[in-house]
């Protein structure tokens, strides 16, 4: 998974430090496709919170939105 080593790379420069400071967020399609790099992204930054959605388009709206802020570690980053 090529594309996932260069984000892990490009973010690691950046602060984002795997499973440590970083909530991962997803608003992937729920077919098959997507779940491949979903599962490669949740191995790194643990499990995701799920935003639901379409094309990446998350469907929760300002309060999933905020419950999903609500999660992300102090001094941390939401991805």
């Amino acid at each position: 998974p090529s594309l996932v080593i260069k984000l892990v790379q490009m973010l690691e420069d950046r602060g984002f430090q795997g499973g440590k400071n970083v909530l991962l967020g997803t608003s992937l399609c729920c077919d098959e496709l997507a779940r491949v790099l979903e599962d490669d992204l949740n191995e790194i930054y643990g499990n995701n919170f799920n935003l639901g959605g379409l094309a990446g388009f998350p469907f929760a709206g300002n309060t999933g939105f905020g419950a999903m802020a609500a999660h992300i570690p102090d001094n941390g980053y939401g991805l």
